[in-house]
């Protein structure tokens, strides 16, 4: 997930390999439902209190997992996020990471 969430902080690239193009992220990162009153990208939620309350700062992106998982992050703060968790076991595991993404 680190390597995953990496390639969309750093513009789409990952070991000084463009991976993605910068206007993917930025599409995929925009708000692509603004008509149904929802802050969708693609594949991505948009700065949604219901999940990340007000802690996360404006244009945090982030999808959360059916079971138990939320990952995200923000270009603009640099940083981004993953929360495992699982009810059955009552174990977290929780990685955040900031300022976590230089160019090399």
């Amino acid at each position: 997930m680190e390597h995953f969430l990496s390639i969309w902080i750093n513009g789409g690239t990952y070991k000084n390999k463009r991976l993605l193009n910068e206007s993917t992220i930025k599409f995929a990162t925009t708000n692509q439902t603004p008509t149904l009153n929802l802050s969708m990208g693609l594949g991505w939620h948009l700065d949604d209190p219901r999940y990340l309350s007000n802690f996360a700062p404006s244009e945090t992106f982030f999808h959360p997992g059916f079971t138990g998982a939320l990952i995200g992050g923000s270009v603009r703060n640099n940083f981004y996020f993953v929360f495992w968790y699982t009810i059955q076991r009552l174990k977290i595991f929780i990685m955040i990471h900031k300022g976590c993404c230089s160019a090399d």
